[in-house]
């Protein structure tokens, strides 16, 4: 049988020089409001130090996914339960990526006048993030077929329990994650047995500055639609504070030790500006 290539092109890690206020020597006018200028750098640094980071794991496991496609297809014997493995965390984290580049598009687009007063080239910067979501869209998709192969399947039939083969997602490390400055300390789903399960997340602030109007909810991963809306004792939540967030009847998720992948919608108001970002939870249902 022919033999199958499925390599990738590795994406290339997005390095967005980082700036500040003066790193040009530009003097900022007096019309301008220079603590929203200064936060806006702040927020820009702190959102490309993070997709930085998250590339630099992406690439490292898209290098494994090559070395281990490449053995396969000299002849050496592959454990094909390690290629579905490391295939189906790529795919998660490259999802996840997904979403915190949008993101940033959408924090360059409404904070575009802040960031060019330092300089900040926010066209040729989403141009970038741009070009980046293309590539790890088509490596997403190269993975997926590949995952989805039939001959890889009944290898890995041979070799997996049927319930792993039928629920990739069970080889994913359970993880909460928010965006820059803000930590998900705890994460619980509980199984609501005949109602619906319980979801509790612990959100920690660690933006610097206190924050108001805080709306959490909990999505659909796919279209964005509300399961339920998270409530905490507060919607303030001062700087290096933890709050407990939970609806013990959010939405049935399905049965007990079920994987379930959600996207956290956070909004809230920082300094007079109003927030937007997105996080995602993998977890599995625990017993109540």
């Amino acid at each position: 049988m022919k033999k199958s290539l499925f390599l990738l092109v590795l994406i290339s890690v997005l390095f967005i020089s980082s700036c500040s206020n003066n790193s040009t020597g530009r003097t900022i006018t007096n019309t301008v409001d220079t603590d929203a200028v200064n936060k806006a750098v702040q927020d820009f640094n702190e959102y490309n130090t993070e997709i930085i980071k998250d590339m630099s794991e992406l690439q490292e496991l898209l290098g494994k996914w090559n070395g281990l496609i490449e053995q396969r297809n000299k002849g050496v014997e592959i454990d094909n339960s390690d290629i579905l493995r490391v295939g189906t965390e790529y795919r998660f984290k490259a999802v996840v990526l997904k979403t915190k580049i949008n993101n940033f598009k959408d924090f360059l687009t409404k904070y575009e006048d802040q960031l060019e007063e330092a300089n900040v080239d926010t066209f040729k910067s989403k141009q970038q993030l741009e070009v980046e979501l293309v590539s790890i869209e088509t490596n997403i998709n190269t993975v997926e077929k590949s995952i989805e192969n039939i001959e890889l399947i009944n290898s890995a039939s041979n070799i997996l329990p049927l319930e792993l083969i039928n629920d990739p997602s069970r080889f994913l490390p359970e993880s909460c994650t928010i965006g820059p400055g803000f930590s998900c300390d705890e994460f619980i789903i509980k199984d609501g047995r005949t109602n619906d399960d319980a979801v509790t997340l612990i959100i920690r602030n660690g933006r610097g500055t206190k924050i108001t109007n805080l709306d959490l909810r909990i999505q659909d991963d796919e279209t964005g639609s509300d399961y339920c809306t998270l409530k905490g004792p507060s919607s303030i939540l001062g700087d290096g504070e933890s709050q407990l967030f939970t609806n013990i009847n959010c939405f049935e998720f399905g049965d007990l030790g079920n994987r379930v992948r959600v996207r956290i919608y956070l909004s809230y108001i920082e300094n007079g500006i109003i927030y937007n970002i997105i996080g995602m939870l993998n977890t599995k249902i625990e017993s109540s």
